[in-house]
């Protein structure tokens, strides 16, 4: 909840009015906008050091090898996620029914 409270920004009624996929959807929006503004500022770096540097330069890709080397997450790894984040919201509705 820190993560949808804080980065996020949502209220948390508005938090608590998304469904799962509305929230996962949330989410991705936030890391692709992060990721966009991490090649931005990438690609200005890249250019002014290239300027400077006569031979021997990476490519692009290479020197911003952090961000490509996850391309993207596996599919187990999603399910994974999903499967402990269920669990959990279980555990929590079990332990609120209880109070």
């Amino acid at each position: 909840m820190t993560f949808a409270f804080g980065e996020l920004g949502l209220m948390p009624s508005d938090f608590y009015a998304l469904t799962w996929n509305q929230y996962c959807l949330k989410c991705q929006g936030f890391f692709n906008k992060d990721r966009k503004e991490w090649e931005r500022v990438g690609w200005a770096t890249y250019n002014a050091v290239r300027v400077h540097v006569s031979k021997g330069m990476p490519t692009y890709k290479k020197f911003m090898s952090f961000l490509y080397e996850n391309e993207e997450m596996k599919a187990d790894k999603l399910d994974k996620i999903k499967a402990i984040m269920n669990k959990k919201m279980a555990e929590y509705i079990e332990q609120r029914g209880r109070n």
